[in-house]
């Protein structure tokens, strides 16, 4: 529920907060290893997990874009297989397909992807698995999802805030991979941010953890109607996060 400040005289003050965090990122392989065989997508899944990320405490932020990151690890392979490819449903809809390692390379894999659709509550997702041909061993399946974008040129935002009136905005962001994360402010709902008129504020890739005040938490933005906020990175294979996000907003009453 949010807060509510007023008095006298006063504006209506409302902080609104938002803590999404992140789901999964146990194993889900529960034996030492499992061995891919299938020269084919199955019928049936490989791996299955369920993450709930919660809804926003208000009805003015919508979440617009969530990010799952599938990490796998290879240990071997054998009778000539070289390509592990995969599949990600949610129910019967179709995430992201495309190929987890080539030329039987070993070690832990990363693939990201980012969802549109159902990305708060209760999600299943599902996970199949095949070869181009022999067998691939892996020994550990992950699935990390957050409300972010594993984006690494901010063309779509990730969630926005309908209000009219001032505001001021803070979030302690985090990137899970290599690279490091840049959250952007624009009244602009669509398209790259190319030029500064178009961008309110924005953090520097400085660093994985970005705990952000907006100017230092004393300028206040004056929001025409609905501000966007883009979640973006420096590496496509990172799961680009918001943690904890507050929102500060005022209106004057009669």
């Amino acid at each position: 529920m949010p807060t509510y400040v007023n008095g006298s005289g006063a504006p209506l003050i409302e902080r609104l907060v938002y803590t999404p965090t992140t789901q999964g990122g146990v194993d889900l392989e529960t034996s030492p290893t499992k061995t891919i065989s299938a020269t084919a997508e199955a019928g049936v899944a490989d791996y299955t997990t369920i993450h709930t990320l919660p809804a926003p405490p208000d009805a003015r932020i919508a979440v617009l874009r969530g990010n799952v990151r599938l990490s796998v690890t290879i240990d071997s392979w054998g009778g000539g297989g070289a390509v592990l490819n995969y599949r990600v449903k949610n129910g019967t809809s179709s995430l992201s397909t495309g190929t987890i390692a080539t030329a039987a390379a070993t070690g832990q894999k990363f693939i990201c992807f980012d969802i549109t659709t159902k990305i708060t509550g209760a999600q299943t997702y599902t996970l199949f698995l095949w070869v181009d041909a022999g067998t691939c061993v892996i020994s550990e399946v992950t699935f990390l999802s957050g409300v972010g974008s594993c984006q690494t040129v901010g063309t779509n935002p990730c969630m926005s805030l309908t209000h009219y009136g001032q505001l001021q905005f803070r979030a302690y962001l985090l990137a899970v991979g290599g690279g490091n994360i840049v959250c952007r402010g624009a009244f602009v709902g669509t398209g790259a941010l190319t030029t500064q008129s178009q961008v309110l504020f924005a953090t520097t890739a400085a660093t994985a953890r970005q705990s952000y005040n907006d100017a230092a938490t004393s300028r206040l933005i004056t929001c025409p109607g609905i501000l966007y906020l883009y979640i973006l990175g420096t590496a496509a294979t990172d799961l680009n996060y918001i943690a904890d996000l507050e929102f500060v907003v005022m209106e004057y009453v009669g």
